[in-house]
């Protein structure tokens, strides 16, 4: 029994990293905010260079949909550590959120939206 428990909490403790111990996450950031600029401007009908990036802050979010779900998703119920990105156009503020290969753009005209 204790052997079974402890193969459930190594699979559902969310891993715990730094940038220096995982050069991807840098990338998989860097690659998240590039497609968050995309994909405002392409849903504002804008040029990528008119997309202002205001910030990068990493967060906490409640569970593995980074606080965003879709139109009745459900999702594991679990800390998930990650980056908000955000963006402005013409002096309105957008919000994505990441957890490196995942994309949300939290809110936007009242809805959440998975980022392909």
């Amino acid at each position: 029994m204790q052997n079974e428990l402890a193969d459930i909490v190594s699979v559902t403790m969310p891993l715990q990293t730094n940038e220096e111990e995982e050069p991807n996450m840098a990338d998989n950031l860097s690659n998240a905010r590039e497609r968050a600029r995309r994909d405002l401007a392409k849903r504002l009908g804008v040029s990528e260079n008119e997309i202002k990036e205001d910030g990068v802050e990493r967060a906490e979010f409640p569970d593995a949909s980074l606080g965003a779900p879709t139109g009745g998703e459900f999702s594991a119920q679990m800390i998930s550590n990650g980056h908000r990105i955000l963006l402005s156009h013409n002096d309105k503020g957008y919000e994505y959120r990441t957890s490196g290969t995942v994309l949300r753009l939290y809110k936007f005209k009242g809805d959440n939206h998975k980022v392909d």
